[in-house]
């Protein structure tokens, strides 16, 4: 069971307008979801936590001095969970395996993916995907949401919900994509969400497992 942090307007997170718009995200509540696209934080991973991401994302600029009004990724999952959460005086509840924040609303059109934001939600992941093992924590409660189990926030899957590592969408189709949807360049020039963290989400669209054994390899698929 995992713990849901509802902090779409937490003041932890302070919400500003885009820069480029004068709103903030855009919500396309009608627009077809394909599924999730699983981000890392790169190096020193575990130690940018939900509210220095909130503020490089806010300050970053994104192209032509364009500035994000909020958090780009729809969810965060925190390293060591507990902690995080005792160190924001949040309650978990008796039994939670992990701990998933919710930081846009499922309609919003966030800055994760470029040319994919209109068709994939974003989940970042407190860890250095190229060096992080993700601990037992983050691996529940990404099995939680890449399973469907945001649904009742409004982050229902389709059919066939699509799971890849941002760097899968760039200007070459994937051995792996059957999807229904018509491939096109998404324009992700990136390493994210780094080799370690891109081999757990390979294993995960073969085994609809998140994890296995630490001492079995894990590569690329």
């Amino acid at each position: 069971m995992i713990h849901v942090e509802d902090w779409r307007g937490s003041p932890a997170l302070p919400r500003g307008i885009c820069s480029e718009t004068k709103r903030p995200y855009f919500p396309r509540a009608w627009h077809k979801r394909l599924g999730w696209v699983v981000h890392h934080m790169g190096a020193g991973g575990t130690g940018y936590d939900i509210e220095q991401v909130n503020d490089y994302h806010r300050a970053r600029d994104w192209g032509e001095g364009a500035r994000a009004p909020h958090i780009a990724y729809h969810v965060f999952i925190p390293w060591a969970y507990r902690g995080w959460a005792s160190g924001r005086g949040i309650a978990l509840e008796p039994g939670a395996d992990g701990l998933a924040v919710i930081c846009n609303h499922h309609s919003e059109v966030s800055w994760h993916a470029t040319r994919a934001n209109n068709e994939f939600w974003g989940v970042g992941i407190q860890v250095d995907g190229n060096q992080d093992t993700p601990d037992e924590g983050q691996r529940a409660a990404l099995q939680h949401v890449l399973d469907g189990g945001l649904a009742a926030w409004g982050f229902a899957h389709p059919a066939s919900p699509i799971i890849c590592g941002h760097k899968e969408l760039g200007a070459t189709k994937p051995v792996w994509w059957t999807a229904a949807a018509a491939w096109r360049d998404y324009g992700n020039r990136t390493d994210c969400p780094g080799s370690f963290l891109m081999g757990v989400v390979g294993h995960y669209r073969q085994s609809g497992e998140i994890w296995r054994p630490a001492q079995e390899s894990i590569g690329e698929r």
